[in-house]
């Protein structure tokens, strides 16, 4: 499958795709929910039109094709935030029907995610991507889902019911944000994080953090009142799975300190710091 690359640099994700419609469905895969992200994938839709733009043949795509046996004649790439992974879309008649993570062989978190969703997918309940493929391709790991149709879900209460059911199951996914929450219902991508164990209202603080630090969708102030405050959706969780709402502020430091190794860009490290001062306020 032949791809082009934007004339222009497109930061980590070095996107690249087909110059055809379906190339431009399959950047589906991007989904921003910043002003400047929605701008770049715009911006990369137009460029593919452009005659006589560098071209790149990659073998990948074409193996994914035939393994999975899709119709396609459009894909899109782009590095994922894991290191040595990439993730391709495929669309077939314009629309994207396949989404696949490619890591190293030794990818043992992508490795994680096919066997949970496949375990979630048996046991019901939660909408997830179906798994098309989980395995060494050409000294790869692949896995491989259909594409969950939709936009992303910024919504607390969206996350707060999901939460909710997660935490009765006894699950904790790990990184619930809007991005990974996709449609009306919504299903529930990237479980690569995702542990069959509750840990209390990880899940809803991390959703609350992320769009505030990221996104731009509440501050420190704001997130403390909705996870500590009473009447806020930090107590809703808390009492609807059974727990004293009272405990929320230990909960929250608790994810805090969880998160302190990994979620290092300079807006997450900021919030958590004034959120943390916040907290010795109150």
């Amino acid at each position: 499958m032949i791809l082009v690359a934007p004339p222009f640099p497109t930061g980590r994700l070095r996107l690249a795709l087909s110059p055809n419609a379906s190339g431009r469905a399959a950047l589906g895969i991007y989904r921003p929910l910043t002003s400047r992200g929605r701008a770049l994938r715009h911006a990369v839709r137009l460029a593919s039109t452009v005659p006589g733009l560098p071209k790149s043949d990659e073998r990948i795509a074409d193996v994914l094709i035939e393994l999975l046996g899709v119709p396609a004649d459009g894909v899109c790439m782009m590095a994922s935030s894991a290191a040595g992974r990439r993730i391709v879309g495929l669309a077939a008649a314009r629309r994207l029907v396949v989404v696949a993570k490619v890591g190293r062989a030794d990818d043992l978190a992508l490795r994680r995610e096919a066997e949970t969703l496949t375990q979630h997918a048996v046991a019901g309940g939660l909408r997830v991507p179906p798994v098309l493929l989980a395995a060494a391709v050409d000294g790869r790991y692949v896995c491989a889902t259909v594409a969950a149709a939709g936009r992303p879900r910024p919504e607390p209460s969206v996350a707060l019911h999901l939460a909710v059911d997660l935490a009765r199951r006894e699950w904790t996914h790990g990184d619930l944000a809007p991005w990974n929450l996709i449609g009306d219902p919504p299903t529930v991508l990237d479980w690569e994080s995702a542990r069959p164990v509750l840990t209390p209202l990880f899940d809803l603080a991390h959703f609350m953090v992320q769009s505030a630090a990221l996104l731009g969708n509440g501050s420190a102030r704001s997130v403390v009142h909705g996870l500590c405050g009473a009447g806020g959706i930090g107590a809703a969780y808390l009492t609807a799975v059974g727990i004293d709402p009272a405990r929320a502020p230990d909960h929250l430091l608790s994810y805090l300190d969880q998160v302190e190794a990994s979620q290092t860009g300079a807006a997450q490290v900021r919030l958590r710091q004034e959120i943390r001062e916040v907290m010795r306020c109150r």
